[in-house]
């Protein structure tokens, strides 16, 4: 097992001369060289692409995971010359970064799959994209037709692009359109590798796990959607999707019910009109806050809990009126 990158986001992208011992760049648990001309979205891909071509020489087809955190794109909005000259015409500024480290990113991803490709691995590796969160209001992002931003449950700060490359095993150009989580990688990889999921009395994983094996989904092998139910929750807000409904509760008493499917811009509440299937979700979502062990951590900022609740009122509409709660 090794390790190679930082301890903590929004660290300069660049080499720092002084930088605090979390944002420092790491191999293993030494402080690693930052030479003059890093760049860390390169470097982490790099890296990457070196573990598989050492594991490739040490053990030829043998298994093996690696996890690959990239800080792209996240502020600061730190982006090369060349990668900036590539978007001379883009508005605003910080647009063009933006465009610009997402090309770095895409070069960074390029270097793996060539690597995999070097040494035959392509086929036998499972290869998966995913973002953390969708696009914030302070790098320039833009969410499209999706209401809302990162920090939200709106479907623009919780839908993430989610990309699975699997070729041999699984239909290449083909979309999936049920909604998944993040938290089907686990038990997805565990069937990929062809080990077994742990059960509810496994000490490693008390109550299991929540995630569900999405191989035989994207295979067409089996029907219907793998979640009959999807939460989230930060702060004071929480949110339960059901089918093409989605339930937002504030804490401040107010519940929102939209259908993302049909209105992605989220533009209609429907609380009003479906009380029972309000209920319902609600029901739900406290049935599943129930199992959840207590917050290890949070934030105790009221600007921060007061602009997550400013967020989810409806009439706050647009990038420019989002910006306004960050």
């Amino acid at each position: 097992d090794g390790f190679y990158g930082v301890l903590a986001g929004s660290r300069s992208y660049f080499a720092k001369a002084e930088p605090r011992r979390w944002y420092e760049l790491q191999r293993d648990r030494d402080v690693a060289d930052e030479p003059e001309e890093l760049y860390l979205t390169t470097a982490l891909g790099r890296e990457a692409a070196a573990f598989i071509d050492e594991h490739a020489a040490d053990h030829g087809e043998a298994s093996f995971f690696l996890y690959l955190c990239f800080t792209a794109v996240h502020t600061p909005m730190h982006a090369r010359e060349a990668d900036l000259a590539r978007f001379p015409d883009l508005e605003p500024p910080r647009r063009r970064k933006l465009a610009a480290m997402t090309w770095a990113l895409d070069e960074a991803v390029g270097a793996l799959l060539d690597a995999l490709d070097r040494h035959g691995l392509r086929e036998d590796t499972l290869v998966v994209l995913v973002n953390d969160n969708g696009g914030a209001t302070n790098n320039g992002s833009d969410n499209g037709p999706h209401r809302g931003m990162k920090g939200s449950k709106w479907e623009g700060g919780i839908r993430v692009p989610f990309v699975v490359s699997w070729p041999g095993r699984l239909p290449a150009g083909a979309t999936y359109d049920a909604p998944v989580s993040t938290l089907d990688l686990v038990p997805t990889a565990l069937a990929a590798a062809g080990l077994p999921r742990p059960d509810d009395a496994d000490p490693r994983t008390p109550g299991g796990l929540d995630g569900v094996d999405l191989l035989p989904f994207l295979r067409g092998e089996r029907d219907g959607a793998p979640h009959e139910r999807l939460f989230w929750r930060r702060g004071p807000v929480a949110a339960v999707r059901e089918g093409p409904w989605k339930l937002i509760r504030i804490d401040d008493g107010r519940v929102l019910l939209t259908r993302p499917g049909d209105d992605p811009g989220e533009t209609v509440d429907h609380a009003a009109d479906e009380p029972e299937r309000v209920a319902a979700l609600l029901a739900h979502l406290e049935a599943w806050e129930a199992e959840l062990s207590p917050p290890a951590w949070g934030r105790d900022d009221e600007r921060f809990t007061e602009n997550q609740r400013l967020k989810h009122r409806m009439e706050v509409v647009g990038r420019e009126a989002e910006r306004e709660f960050p």
